[in-house]
């Protein structure tokens, strides 16, 4: 369990094995936007994960697989203002 820092601002906190995320954490970006839950060789993996981009206002929890949302989510489309919830593949 430790803090990463990173050049471009972000920070990670969480578990990691020799500077590569691995295990339970969330890292913050500089403008705010987060990624949380289970890494695996520095990729957001997992079956209860939490990504909220600033930029869009999205935030989506659920399952990530290699970085990506599979499997029955949740999505809050911040400029449609609604939430889809159901499955996700690869996106």
């Amino acid at each position: 369990m430790g803090l990463l820092l990173y050049p471009d601002g972000g920070m990670y906190y969480g578990q990691h094995e020799q500077l590569v995320r691995m295990g339970i954490g969330k890292l913050i970006e500089f403008n705010g936007s987060f990624q949380e839950g289970t890494w695996e060789g520095d990729k957001l993996t997992g079956s209860s994960c939490r990504v909220f981009d600033v930029d869009s206002g999205d935030l989506y929890s659920g399952p990530i697989v290699d970085g990506k949302r599979t499997g029955q989510g949740r999505l809050f489309d911040a400029v449609a203002d609604e939430v889809y919830e159901g499955d996700f593949e690869n996106n």
